[in-house]
């Protein structure tokens, strides 16, 4: 992006932008723990890479756990799931469950909710990340507690920086190099297609779940797992390829639940036994084709408008 090579760039940003948010997810979760060196390695890397998620895999609540963490014990509950409660309380542009309160302009949503996805958050999540890098660089210039402080500050903000300049989805280096017009023009271009080619990944891990009654007390943490995730069905090898090589086989998103420390590159293996062993004890599994997703999508777009 650096170049100007607008095509590339468009093409190919939103495949790497993704690669290294869910290589930071998969080293969180160990995957790549048999060399110890190489697990380190990584996560330095994708830390750097992928800063503005750091906190949300190792930073802590008041009881020790991260939201990440916090994910897993309480997946696709409304109430309790972080990665749910963002969106399934408060005012969103885009009404998309029951639980949203209900405002004036969600009955025109089903015209405008794709240019909110595509253009709003992406403007939104632009503009965050230059406020953080901005305000972590006017706290480098007050006085410092303690030189060990200081230090930690500093790289916390370095590491801001790093990802606003180097990371695909934000591309500042660029702005350095091509004029801002163009180089805005294809940054937007290229999150507004990211938005829509990664739509069914991230819909069918947490938001297009069916209806289902609310988590007995007694119920075995097995059968909540399968009731609460889906995998989102890809049936092309080259698919299959893609999906491995920029979320580390996250789309299987029933076996990681039930084996968040297995490495991604078993996911698929483990899939076809717990497919097989659901259908043998009639036991929920989920999948979602990724054409689906977009209609799925659509229909609670339309029946929460």
């Amino acid at each position: 992006y650096t170049r100007g090579w607008v095509m590339l760039n468009v093409g190919l940003s939103w495949f790497w932008w993704r690669h290294l948010d869910a290589g930071l997810h998969a080293v969180v979760h160990g995957d790549f723990r048999y060399s110890t060196a190489m697990q380190r390695r990584l996560l330095q890397i994708y830390s750097v890479l992928c800063h503005h998620m750091l906190d949300y895999y190792q930073g802590c609540d008041c009881m020790g756990l991260s939201q990440h963490y916090q994910h897993h014990l309480y997946t696709n509950d409304a109430r309790k799931d972080p990665d749910w409660t963002v969106f399934a309380v408060g005012r969103n542009w885009v009404r998309r469950q029951p639980g949203n309160p209900w405002q004036a302009y969600n009955a025109w949503q089903c015209c405008y909710w794709l240019v909110v996805r595509c253009i709003l958050e992406s403007v939104a999540e632009v503009l965050t990340m230059l406020s953080t890098c901005v305000n972590g660089a006017m706290q480098v210039l007050e006085a410092p507690a303690d030189l060990p402080r200081f230090r930690a500050r500093l790289a916390d903000v370095l590491s801001w920086w790093s990802e606003l300049l180097l990371s695909p989805g934000y591309q500042g280096l660029a702005f350095f190099f091509q004029p801002w017009w163009q180089a805005l023009g294809v940054l937007m271009l290229g999150r507004a297609l990211a938005k829509i080619v990664l739509l069914p990944f991230s819909e069918a891990q947490h938001f297009l779940m069916p209806e289902m009654p609310s988590v007995a007390a007694d119920e075995e943490f097995v059968i909540s797992q399968l009731r609460s995730t889906a995998n989102l069905r890809l049936r092309s090898p080259l698919v299959r390829l893609l999906d491995f090589l920029m979320f580390h086989g996250d789309s299987m998103q029933v076996e990681h639940h039930l084996w968040p420390a297995m490495s991604f590159v078993h996911l698929r293996e483990a899939s076809q036994v717990v497919q097989k062993t659901c259908m043998e004890l009639g036991l929920p599994y989920h999948e979602v084709g990724y054409w689906d997703a977009f209609a799925k999508v659509w229909q609670q777009v339309k029946d929460n408008a």
